[in-house]
């Protein structure tokens, strides 16, 4: 019996979604521990004009997080022979460590809900403010691809229905029609995601002309909802990130993402962090925010952002080598009996 890939080997990812994963996170914890949470009152931050400035852009790494997802699917579907396999192989590259990360992160939580006086509706503020909508819109997509198939006839029928889910999604998210579809779709990162499915296929030079175009209108799509997410973060917030900036960050963004497999040189160290970075992102956000907010600790937002990264990538490598000690049991089990 062949040895299965271990979840937090490089190789058990596609090339060129390391780097993507790594910036998403950092992005991403930037956000939400120099913006989003003191904006929301969870956390009493001194925010530094320099952190307020660019930290609200920070949500942008939301979005390269559902690109590497899509890229990740893509190559994932393409080798699988059947969409059962394509699920088990799905199950066998992520289940473990995302359940060992959640894990860890309820037992963190649950701990400081027992052993701070009243500190329950903070945790469960904290919780929901972390393992939230993205999360569910994660699982959400990869079931949806799931679904759409595997092996053969792959691509076509990512096209046929990438061509729908776009446009439902971004009428549903531009035009606000309030379909319903926003839980359904994922409509907040359907355009993302679509947008890494093609990805894959332009860097393996195998995009017809159709996918080629599809692309294009993805990109355009992400960088819409981009701005829309702006809009929104300002409705909660108070604070709205700059549009101009977005329709010039974004698209330097995804092109910077296209060409990454030219500097695969040179960003080769992102193989060995990018999923910690992952894992280290969903403990932040979730005890790691609520560890702050329960002991009311008021901290400079700059030191706060340093120790969170600190923080995530070391959790983060730990649970990947606990997944792989669990992992590599398995195996050892399963070749024992075969």
């Amino acid at each position: 019996m062949s040895s299965l890939p271990k979840p937090s080997d490089p190789a058990a990812t596609p090339g060129g979604t390391h780097s993507i994963v790594l910036i998403g996170a950092l992005g991403t914890i930037v956000y939400m521990l120099g913006f989003a949470a003191p904006a929301s009152g969870l956390l009493e931050l001194t925010v530094t004009p320099m952190v307020a400035a660019l930290a609200p852009y920070g949500y942008l790494g939301i979005d390269l997080l559902f690109i590497a997802l899509g890229i990740w699917l893509s190559r994932m579907g393409r080798d699988a022979g059947t969409r059962a396999g394509f699920a088990l192989a799905i199950a066998d590259a992520a289940l473990l460590p995302i359940l060992l990360t959640v894990a860890l992160a309820s037992a963190i939580g649950l701990l400081l809900a027992l052993t701070t006086p009243a500190s329950f509706a903070v945790v469960e503020r904290t919780f929901s403010f972390g393992f939230g909508a993205d999360f569910r819109d994660a699982l959400v997509t990869t079931l949806l691809v799931i679904v759409i198939g595997s092996g053969r006839g792959f691509a076509s029928r990512i096209f046929d229905a990438g061509v729908i889910w776009l446009a439902l999604s971004t009428a549903d998210r531009l035009l606000n029609l309030s379909l319903g579809l926003e839980t359904l779709l994922a409509t907040h990162h359907a355009a993302a995601v679509i947008f890494g499915l093609l990805l894959e296929r332009l860097w393996c030079r195998r995009a017809d002309e159709g996918e080629q175009a599809l692309f294009l209108l993805s990109a355009i799509a992400v960088t819409a909802n981009a701005v829309m997410q702006a809009h929104d973060i300002g409705q909660i917030y108070g604070v709205e990130p700059r549009s101009d900036v977005l329709l010039v960050l974004m698209p330097a963004l995804l092109l910077l993402i296209f060409a990454i497999p030219h500097f695969s040189r040179v960003l080769a160290f992102a193989q060995g962090w990018s999923l910690a970075g992952l894992e280290g992102l969903l403990l932040v956000s979730g005890p790691g925010i609520t560890a702050l907010a329960v002991t009311r600790l008021e901290l400079p937002a700059g030191p706060t952002i340093l120790l969170g990264l600190v923080v995530a990538f070391a959790g983060g490598k730990l649970i990947g080598t606990l997944a792989d000690l669990i992992h590599d049991g398995i195996v050892r089990r399963l070749s024992g009996h075969s």
